[in-house]
């Protein structure tokens, strides 16, 4: 079948002005055979629910009723709406784990010895055959048992009584344990390490004010911030993009199994409407067959982010490309951590990797990445930057990384072009090949660098700080030549060199291009 790219649709219409909760597309003359499907691509955003009284969340439908217990949990979530952010999320976790005990089998059994009739409400609830019917959340705090998917409920309404949204976090599938940094045991107690779970999970994602998505898990008591988020990433905390649709009788739409990574705010789907299928019984066995031979005509798609339990809501955006700034932002929230560490730190971190260098070669250099998983990790001296500048070289570092990575702004295609230019170039054996290919990798390293150089001073520049700051880090060059190397030297000079070239852009105000001499 012949590749082609998705049409955009002829008409969209909104059942909502602001978040489009509903979305109806339509498409004029649609051909589609068995062999020839017609791609859809659209992006979705995560959007946050809001529980009410009476709403039963999840797929095992915890039903919540503002009243006795819960409404205690609220009030003294309430208290906590003054805290910061980033530290409410953590005293609600503080708060709900109060609240609610896991039924590990050695607390069950404790607490059940003293109380016959709390040890048959335990049974009942979390033995071998537990009762799914009727999981009244207030029922649950009231005995002060809950398994992941209670807990996740009671955060989510405490959440929203200390002034916070988020979406209640199905995963169909089972997680990954994997270590956690800050205790260096395992994230779940009762499965081995590195091996998968044995049932699906239930945890939060919460919206903060600034747009961020932090997914919080008050049944291992984690809270998706710093280096936690990539426990949440590794183990496979990701929210499945569900919604319904509505198409012609004849057809369907196939999925294509997308889901929200831990903390990932938008994603884009790519939908096939294709001639739909029914299944056929008889004799003992089971066949495929097709509604229709042949389907030609328009056709009219609804979408719906409701889905059958109260968990997730999905804005559907208007199908545009992403602008670079929007491809920036999603690949620095999900692919780049920035650690400052000490000099101490850093020895031995990249000595992990280099173990052949010295402290002195080492130490040459201000920061290092790491790949790790598909993360870039970046690593940075914090006894050389103070602190008020430290946030221009981490852009600086964030920028250099995503413009080396396809996912973002790829210039080695502009510096082959440019080299190119530059020399000329023989390419008709495998050596000069690869001596070509050496050399305008150094290339393009220099356009990221420039580039990176060009959005760190930006930084500095909307700060009011560009003047102080570019005088400050050319000192440091001339401080660092004492004790360069001559390979350390020459990139000290070259950095130099563009430095200046873009502090003059910046402040005559004159468009800056990346160009080598």
């Amino acid at each position: 079948m012949e590749r082609f790219e998705a049409p955009q649709p002829n008409k969209l219409e909104s059942s909502e002005p602001q978040k489009k909760l509903q979305r109806q597309l339509h498409f004029d003359g649609i051909e589609l055979t068995p062999e020839q499907e017609f791609p859809i691509n659209i992006r979705v955003r995560k959007e946050p629910i809001e529980v009410q009284d009476g709403d039963s969340l999840g797929s095992n439908s915890v039903e919540v009723k503002f009243e006795g217990e819960a409404l205690s949990l609220m009030e003294e979530a309430e208290k906590l709406s003054e805290l910061p952010e980033e530290e409410r999320l953590a005293a609600l976790t503080e708060l709900v784990r109060s609240k609610l005990k896991y039924p590990y089998p050695d607390v069950m059994e404790t607490a059940g010895a003293e109380n016959p009739e709390l040890k048959e409400w335990l049974e009942k609830r979390f033995g071998p055959n537990p009762s799914l019917w009727k999981l009244e959340l207030n029922d649950f705090l009231k005995n002060g048992f809950g398994d992941c998917k209670i807990m996740a409920a009671a955060y989510l309404v405490a959440a929203q009584s200390a002034k916070m949204k988020g979406i209640y976090a199905n995963s169909g599938v089972s997680l990954r344990n994997v270590t956690r940094p800050d205790t260096g045991k395992p994230v779940f107690r009762s499965v081995e390490l590195d091996r998968d779970t044995t049932s699906a999970h239930a945890w939060v994602e919460i919206q903060l004010s600034d747009g961020r998505w932090i997914p919080v898990d008050p049944t291992t008591n984690m809270v998706g911030l710093g280096e936690m988020i990539e426990v949440f990433r590794q183990a496979g905390y990701n929210v499945p993009v569900a919604f319904k649709s509505e198409v012609p009788s004849d057809l369907e739409l196939e999925r294509d199994g997308s889901t929200f990574g831990p903390g990932e705010s938008e994603k884009e789907l790519h939908l096939k409407l294709k001639i739909g299928s029914v299944m056929s019984f008889g004799k003992g066995a089971s066949t495929k067959r097709l509604k229709t031979d042949k389907f030609s005509g328009n056709v009219d798609i609804k979408l719906n982010s409701s889905t059958d339990s109260k968990s997730t809501n999905l804005d559907f955006i208007d199908n545009q490309p992403l602008t670079e700034e929007n491809k920036a932002e999603q690949f620095f929230a999900n692919n780049i951590d920035v650690v400052p560490v000490s000099k101490e730190e850093f020895l031995e971190m990249v000595k992990l990797k280099y173990p052949d260098k010295t402290d002195e070669e080492i130490l040459q250099t201000k920061g290092i990445n790491f790949d790790q998983d598909g993360k870039v990790i970046i690593l940075l001296r914090d006894d050389v930057f103070p602190e008020e500048y430290m946030p221009y070289m981490e852009t600086h570092e964030k920028w250099e990384a995503y413009v080396a990575r396809k996912e973002g702004f790829n210039l080695f295609k502009k510096a082959v072009r440019e080299y190119k230019g530059d020399k000329e170039v023989d390419l008709t054996d495998d050596e000069s090949k690869k001596e070509f290919y050496d050399e305008v990798s150094v290339y393009n390293y220099d356009f990221r660098h420039e580039y990176a150089v060009y959005k760190e001073y930006q930084q500095a520049m909307a700060d009011g700080k560009l003047d102080e700051y570019h005088k400050w880090i050319l000192n440091l060059r001339e401080q660092e030549k004492s004790t360069a190397s001559q390979e350390s030297l020459t990139l000290i000079e070259n950095d130099t060199k563009i430095r200046e070239s873009v502090y003059k852009k910046l402040t005559q105000g004159t468009k800056h291009y990346f160009n080598r001499q």
